[in-house]
């Protein structure tokens, strides 16, 4: 078992599956603390290293993050275009939700912000930090995104514009005409 030498992503990832039995469990009637316990138990006694690898057995709990890293280095190794791709999707997205916040804001308090009251800015900094909690579930579909959209970033950016250098950047040699997500 061995619990004392977990490592602080294991420990992460034992307490979200915790908590994720614990609210099944919950839901049904059943005892939320034992089974809280023994999916803790389970996942300590599990190590991460097999859950980095894609097509794992699902997305639950802490795998989700691993699923990200697995995902960040796939991007990696795409070389400057996967860098250029990830940006680009990062920028959009967040240059998106600044309106997609403030109409929600207007939504639910029926004005818009006025960063000269205090209360509409605890209003605002409780909704951005609900937002940026949220914003982390779709990591995964950015960076799948941008892994997808290489290979046009590859040819219509890199390419054209001779960005990266010579030779071709990164260790894989990305040349985008046989990049597959």
């Amino acid at each position: 078992a061995g619990g004392a030498r977990a490592s602080p992503e294991d420990q992460r990832r034992a307490q979200d599956a915790f908590d994720d039995a614990w609210r099944r469990a919950s839901a049904v009637g059943a005892d939320a603390e034992q089974a809280g316990r023994d999916a803790y138990v389970a996942a300590l006694a599990t190590p991460t290293a097999p859950f980095a690898a894609l097509g794992g057995e699902g997305g639950e709990g802490g795998r989700e993050e691993n699923k990200a890293a697995a995902l960040l280095r796939q991007v990696k190794a795409a070389g400057v275009a996967g860098s250029i791709s990830y940006a680009s999707w990062e920028v959009a997205f967040w240059a998106a939700s600044v309106p997609v916040c403030l109409v929600a804001y207007h939504q639910a308090t029926g004005q818009w912000p006025d960063l000269s009251d205090n209360e509409d800015k605890a209003y605002l900094g409780a909704e951005a930090f609900a937002f940026v909690n949220l914003a982390r579930f779709v990591v995964p579909v950015r960076i799948s995104l941008a892994l997808a959209t290489t290979p046009w970033v590859q040819a219509n950016v890199v390419d054209r514009f001779g960005i990266g250098g010579g030779g071709g950047g990164s260790a894989g040699g990305s040349t985008g005409t046989g990049c597959s997500t």
